[in-house]
């Protein structure tokens, strides 16, 4: 018969032994030290950097994964250390790993660029080289740059966020090049407002086409440049829109716009936040919207004539909209729970459904058919 038997042991600290020498900071591995860095201010970061040779490396690799540049002269700087990194890894590597991408410009993932000198020139070229040099670039945003091209715009297909700003594109540049579909092959969210494009361009359609393939959500305002026929063919690519954010817009894209959004077919969410805001607009609502926001419609109260704008428009949103169901989100001074009801009854009258009402909050009613 075999039997077992369980032996214990027991380990005595000899009290002569030494102490093991102390765990530091800088004796951390490289990934546990990153993670620790992710919750500290740009700030803190600097003053670290200039304490040790060994975090200093690594806190560049935190603070080159969102840079935030307002001067050309940071703009130059930033451009010359993504060059000089471009081959050069950063922190040490873990034993066994090799990760030749690990630079500087592999380590960007989101990029802010202001210009905060009006009429400053040579921001143009550097983006563009600096788009180059990031291969993991997600999210691009530029704000104020007054000489821009499209082919300043041209990466390496890793954007999903675009946003362009009070952003002036330079007179007589080119139209977009065939490269800037595979730049924007992965785009999801663009952001145009306050666009300045040179007079006859098709800047605003080429760039829309380029994204029409990923493109989810876009948001348009104050597009002081684009023409009528411009803009209503740029929204003419986008098939697989499903959110829309439109402002500010020229009275003539105004007009167009019940043309520029019939067509678009996958559209769920629309939000208006301009001063105007027509009911042939609302009418031309695709079935498929399920969520309206009206912001900042600047109506004045007392105005008799737009007494009942709330219900006209509420009424609109509503013939125009398909079997199922659509949420209105309205600014306060705009909520009126009387005149939805007002136009819900509208809707049941002519139409001979039922629709019924709920109020989710103090801004937002739900109306289900």
């Amino acid at each position: 018969m075999l039997s077992s038997s369980t032996q214990s042991t027991t380990f005595k600290l000899d009290q002569n032994e030494p102490l093991r020498e102390r765990i530091s900071f800088e004796s951390l591995p490289s990934e546990i030290i990153l993670h620790i860095l992710s919750f500290q201010s740009s700030t803190d970061l600097v003053k670290l950097a200039l304490t040790c040779q060994r975090i200093a490396p690594i806190v560049q690799e935190t603070l080159f994964q969102h840079p935030f540049i307002t001067s050309i002269h940071s703009l130059s700087h930033f451009l010359v250390s993504l060059e000089q990194g471009r081959h050069r890894p950063l922190a040490p590597l873990p034993p066994g790993s090799d990760d030749p991408s690990r630079s500087l410009a592999a380590n960007v993932r989101s990029l802010r660029i202001q210009s905060r000198v009006w009429g400053s020139k040579g921001w143009g070229f550097s983006i563009g080289r600096i788009l180059a040099l990031c291969t993991r670039l997600k999210s691009l945003t530029l704000e104020a740059i007054p000489d821009l091209r499209v082919k300043h715009l041209e990466g390496t297909g890793t954007l999903t966020t675009l946003s362009l700003a009070a952003t002036t594109f330079r007179a007589h540049s080119h139209p977009s090049p065939p490269p800037l579909a595979t730049t924007f092959s992965k785009l999801r969210h663009l952001t145009m407002n306050n666009l300045g494009i040179p007079p006859n361009s098709t800047h605003f359609s080429s760039l829309l086409r380029a994204a029409s393939a990923t493109l989810d959500f876009l948001h348009v305002s104050f597009l002081r440049d684009v023409e009528v026929n411009d803009f209503v063919l740029g929204f003419s690519h986008l098939q697989n829109l499903t959110q829309l954010r439109v402002g500010s817009l020229t009275p003539d894209q105004d007009a167009a716009l019940h043309h520029a959004i019939r067509n678009l077919s996958s559209l769920v969410r629309v939000e208006f936040a301009g001063p105007t805001l027509t009911e042939e607009v609302l009418h031309a609502l695709p079935n498929t919207v399920r969520e309206v926001t009206l912001e900042q419609l600047h109506w004045d109260p007392e105005d008799e004539k737009n007494k009942n704008a709330v219900e006209e428009l509420v009424a609109a949103i509503l013939s125009g909209a398909g079997d199922g169901w659509v949420t209105l989100a309205m600014w306060r001074d705009l909520n009126s729970n009387e005149r939805v009801s007002n136009a819900v009854r509208r809707r049941k009258a002519e139409s001979g459904a039922s629709p019924s009402m709920t109020l989710l909050n103090d801004k937002q009613v739900n109306i289900t058919f």
